[in-house]
């Protein structure tokens, strides 16, 4: 055998071995198994410093808070395409390429809270399946200006959390019907106005604990709050330097044509929504409609099979009745 085969056998056998040590590693950092019928994988505080390689393919729930994770490629998690839910919280990320999270496209929750993101990704705001996204406590986000670049947001979001960011100013979200909970808590807004919340037609609880926000006129602050109050928001009251019965409630065409446009934009999700409803409901009747069909077609056939077969025996039994009384 050759010096060259005898180097190339050796070079593969050690790739191999590491490659089986690396696996060995993983396996102990991560526990896998099943939560509500989806494969999962447990990583939770295993000092990983990257995305395992080794978990099973189809995993759908993947834990790898409280690592030392400084980055992530889109080659990594490509292995993972089935992925439903991801948790990066408390690890050491920066900057993630805007492709990493690229091919996620069955991503439900995302969850990079508690690092130190300057750029988030612009690809999560245009992921089709991404209804929670957890973007608390990285104190050096770019939120506001990611936002703006990635307008309009396509990501069907129902919850967002940007809180405990030191945020002087809220990011315009443009458009977002489907939003249900937007935490701000933490942060401490120099200019608050109707205009940052406008286009959240669906909000049900806005989190503002820990808050404080300041106002272009006083009167803006009650305006703010009533706004609030008129659409049944969940909130914590705000403070406000005068008395509500001091000010005229006033709000502006623009920011009210910007509800118009979401509350639209929600009837049209809503009735697509129905219309497919009813149309998984009447597939559902035709088919056991037709089952039913088919069940007594099959009784049928069987039962006048067996009638048949009742009728040729008593013919045949008549019969040799009718010789026996002959002879």
């Amino acid at each position: 055998m050759s010096i060259y085969k005898v180097t190339t056998l050796i070079c593969i056998v050690t790739l191999l071995k590491l490659s089986q040590e690396k696996c060995v590693d993983e396996e102990k950092a991560c526990v896998q198994t099943k939560i509500h019928g989806m494969v999962s994988a447990d990583c939770y505080n295993g000092n990983l410093r990257k995305i395992p390689q080794c978990l099973r393919s189809d995993v759908e729930i993947i834990d790898l808070s409280f690592n030392r994770i400084r980055k992530i490629t889109k080659e990594e998690m490509g292995r993972y395409s089935k992925i439903k839910m991801l948790y990066l919280s408390d690890n050491l990320l920066t900057n993630l390429d805007n492709s990493t999270f690229e091919d996620l496209t069955d991503l439900i929750t995302l969850d990079l809270s508690l690092n130190a993101i300057i750029q988030p990704p612009l690809i999560i705001f245009r992921l089709p399946s991404l209804k929670r996204l957890y973007l608390s406590q990285n104190q050096n986000i770019n939120i506001v200006e990611a936002i703006e670049e990635a307008k309009p947001i396509a990501s069907p979001l129902e919850l967002l959390d940007i809180s405990f960011n030191e945020l002087e100013i809220l990011p315009n979200l443009g458009i977002l019907p489907h939003l249900l909970l937007y935490n701000i808590s933490g942060n401490h807004i120099v200019n608050m106005k109707i205009r940052d919340i406008a286009g959240l037609c669906n909000l049900k609880k806005l989190v503002n604990t820990n808050f404080s926000a300041y106002f272009q006129s006083s009167c803006d602050c009650w305006n703010f709050q009533k706004w609030l109050r008129e659409r049944d928001v969940t909130f914590t009251k705000i403070p406000c330097d005068i008395t509500e019965e001091s000010c005229s409630y006033s709000i502006s065409e623009e920011d009210l044509q910007i509800f118009n446009d979401c509350k639209s934009r929600l009837d049209e999700i809503n009735k697509k929504s129905n219309l497919l409803k009813i149309g998984i409901g009447a597939a559902v009747f035709i088919v056991v409609v037709l089952s039913l069909v088919i069940v007594y077609m099959l009784y049928r056939r069987r039962r006048n099979r067996k009638l048949l077969k009742e009728k040729q025996l008593n013919n045949l039994l008549n019969g040799k009745k009718e010789s026996a009384d002959f002879l």
